[in-house]
């Protein structure tokens, strides 16, 4: 694809159709989502004074959806189905996206089965299936998608090893899914060779983008930039990428010193004992400065008291403890911690679940947030999995704007249709280590400044014991003309599976299904909507400021 197609940043954004801005500013990553974009795109087409450069966006798009997931046969089809018509795919890879593009299960009861199996996230019987697919439909790509996801997503690279030797496979494409394997497995030199000799054979944006975050991880910051500069000359409406330069350029990617002004850390348990152990051996080992730490028991009749003794003692007078004698759930526990004598003293807080990993800088990353955004009163981060980093569970939220504010206003908001945040669908290879502004942040792990605690308030008890207590609250915030600001250089490491429903007892899913309900009935489609608009007008204003910083 000719890397000279755009000639400015700014005019490209520009010359979008506003729903086409609205949903691009968002960000993130998922396939399905883009393609519904890029048709919608295409209808518009006919008649638009921009009709040229927004059918070379049209194109990229589409190119994107699949380079980002190539094996998926929706994205393939697509890209195979326009290359025919206007070739844009590196000619090596051609046959090998209408083969994606055909892909099926040989048998379809078998298919049924696997979406099933699938959708529960059972992770070893998903493995064992798709071992089974793999010995009985021998070379068929369809699979590939799943082994990937399982491979990268849960922690089975070594498994998936196996299935790269597959014939079928393109060169360049094993290649690239080579070095994404050392990219898991923390080899960044190995990555960046594979992502470039990938590269080199076919040349997709994507495996410069990569290895741009390769030569980042090493170090060699002024050669990541580099790649990321070519790639923005293809790929201009990309906001993942530009906020990613953008921040390495400016240095906000990098720790300064913990936020200004005096902080307490804030955590509440109940029955994690052993979870507990590892959050405060983090904590412990990470650079605090002069921030002391309350931690709430809320009743736990497991072994929390012992564990808490210890790092009591190993905290030297660091760790201050409150034992309440049963569980009063997560808001309650929040608003009990901010109800302390010591903990209304601070200039700003931090909340950290009991089984969340900090890293060594995380409170420099925090500063450095504060330092950028110095008007900000609640700063989040981006969180993944613990057993598999790669595996990214929250990041900055946003409602996704759809189709625009009809189309809304048609969606019934009491069951949480339309307004979720926007999806991840891949594996974190940095598009997600950015620092900007957004509607809402995890819970996880969070920071509120004293601002926000008296402007704001309290955590809602209405949803006890636990569930979008954090998320209600950044509402009421927006609504009140507020913002958050993500800081997604820090990741938190959490060794739950938030939010994922199949791992669930049932009374856990019904606590869920009504929270959600009282959150959709607390606010009325009026009110939804302005934070919509406010939402996107900062992160629009955010944009410009940008490019224009970098000349774009």
């Amino acid at each position: 694809m000719a890397a000279q197609r755009f000639r400015s940043c700014s005019r490209v954004w520009e010359a979008m159709p506003p729903f086409l801005r609205q949903a691009l500013l968002l960000g993130g990553d998922a396939g399905p989502r883009l393609l519904r974009l890029a048709e919608e795109l295409l209808v518009r087409l006919d008649g638009s004074p921009h009709s040229r450069t927004l059918t070379a966006l049209f194109l990229d798009m589409v190119s994107f959806a699949w380079e980002a997931s190539c094996f998926d046969p929706q994205a393939a089809s697509v890209a195979h189905q326009l290359d025919c018509q206007r070739p844009f795919l590196p000619p090596s890879l051609r046959s090998f996206a209408a083969a994606c593009a055909g892909a099926r299960p040989a048998d379809r009861a078998a298919g049924a089965r696997f979406e099933d199996l699938f959708a529960a996230q059972e992770t070893e019987e998903v493995r064992l299936f798709l071992e089974d697919r793999r010995k009985a439909e021998a070379g068929n790509l369809y699979w590939f998608r799943f082994a990937r996801l399982l491979g990268l997503r849960e922690g089975c690279a070594r498994w998936y090893e196996s299935w790269l030797e597959a014939e079928v496979l393109p060169s360049s494409i094993r290649r690239a899914l080579r070095a994404e394997l050392d990219f898991a497995r923390e080899d960044w030199s190995g990555a960046e060779k594979g992502f470039a000799a990938a590269h080199a054979e076919a040349p997709l944006a994507d495996f410069l983008v990569k290895r741009g975050e390769c030569l980042h991880r090493q170090g060699r910051r002024e050669a990541a930039a580099a790649c990321w500069s070519v790639v923005l000359r293809q790929r201009p409406w990309q906001i993942n990428l530009i906020l990613r330069l953008s921040d390495i350029l400016l240095d906000r990617d990098l720790p300064r010193g913990p936020p200004d002004g005096s902080g307490r850390i804030l955590l509440y348990t109940w029955n994690h004992a052993a979870d507990l152990d590892k959050a405060l051996g983090a904590l412990a080992a990470s650079e605090l400065g002069s921030c002391g730490i309350t931690l709430l028991d809320n009743g736990s009749a497991d072994a929390t008291p012992e564990v808490v003794g210890l790092w009591r003692d190993r905290l030297a007078g660091r760790l201050e403890t409150v034992v309440l004698p049963t569980n009063v759930g997560a808001p309650a526990a929040r608003n009990w911690l901010l109800s302390m004598d010591t903990v209304r003293a601070a200039d700003w807080v931090v909340f950290l679940d009991d089984d969340a990993l900090v890293p060594p800088d995380w409170l420099g990353l925090f500063g450095a947030a504060l330092a950028a955004y110095p008007g900000a009163r609640v700063l989040g981060c981006r969180v993944v999995d613990q057993a598999a980093p790669l595996s990214v569970q929250i990041v900055d939220l946003h409602f996704d704007a759809g189709g625009g504010e009809e189309d809304r206003a048609e969606r019934q908001i009491s069951e949480g249709r339309g307004f979720v945040p926007h999806a991840l669908e891949s594996a974190d290879f940095g598009q997600f280590s950015y620092l900007r502004p957004a509607m809402s942040v995890t819970g996880c792990c969070h920071l509120l400044t004293r601002a926000s605690i008296e402007e704001t308030g309290l955590f809602d008890l209405r949803f006890s014991p636990s569930q979008f207590d954090d998320f209600e609250r950044d509402l009421r915030a927006a609504l009140a003309g507020s913002s958050c600001v993500y800081q997604g250089h820090l990741a938190v490491r959490h060794i739950k599976r938030s939010g994922a429903m199949p791992g669930m007892s049932s009374w856990q899913q019904a606590n869920v299904g009504g929270n959600l309900f009282k959150l959709w009935n607390t606010y009325s489609n009026e009110q939804l909507e302005e934070i919509i608009r406010a939402d996107n007008r900062i992160l629009w204003e955010d944009l410009q400021q940008r490019l224009a910083g970098m000349g774009l």
